[in-house]
């Protein structure tokens, strides 16, 4: 294809680089923003033309989609219910050179009521001809409420949902740490 100068009388307003044209006529169209037809169509920008089509529409699903995602991450998890697992627990000796008793017992974990991200339960402890229960409340918390943050009279529990039916956590006081997971039997 080579250039020609434009013919004579041919200027019309339109500015000095853009007289140089093919033999062929094009006519002028007009362009929206930096891309107008004529370079579409000459095939080298139509498949920029195509992925910035392709890339907008995705972007536009994403977005239109979001609102959806968000709230699938904020559902709160339903922890009502009976959890059974082993308490593992070390108790710090009396004195500075005792050693730490290990213990290992049944755990059972009824949480008896949920409103929202808050809830209230009784844990039961027993071995060794030994029963104890104890009432504690929590909350969830963190990306996608799977953190588990609660108090009872004597320590603190933190833990994590981590998977269906099950949860992960260790319970502290100031002589005694004790990490369980539990399952969910209902």
């Amino acid at each position: 294809m080579s250039l020609v100068e434009p013919e004579a009388g041919d200027d019309k307003g339109v500015p000095p680089h853009r007289h140089f044209t093919s033999r062929a006529r094009v006519p002028r169209v007009p362009s929206v923003g930096r891309l107008d037809i004529r370079s579409v169509s000459t095939g080298g920008h139509m498949q920029k033309a195509r992925r910035f089509a392709t890339t907008f529409g995705s972007a536009i699903a994403v977005l239109a989609l979001y609102p959806a995602l968000a709230l699938a991450a904020d559902r709160v998890p339903d922890l009502k219910g009976k959890w059974v697992g082993k308490a593992h627990a070390i108790v710090a000796g009396s004195g500075t050179s005792a050693e730490p008793v290990l213990l290992e017992k049944d755990l059972v974990i009824e949480v008896r009521g949920q409103e929202g991200r808050r809830f209230w339960a009784v844990a039961t402890l027993s071995g060794n001809g030994e029963k104890k229960n104890a009432s504690f409340i929590g909350a969830l918390t963190g990306r996608g409420n799977r953190t588990i943050v609660s108090t009872d009279a004597s320590g603190y529990l933190t833990g994590q949902l981590v998977g269906p039916g099950k949860i992960s956590f260790c319970y502290a006081e100031p002589v005694a740490v004790s990490c369980s997971e539990v399952t969910r039997t209902r």
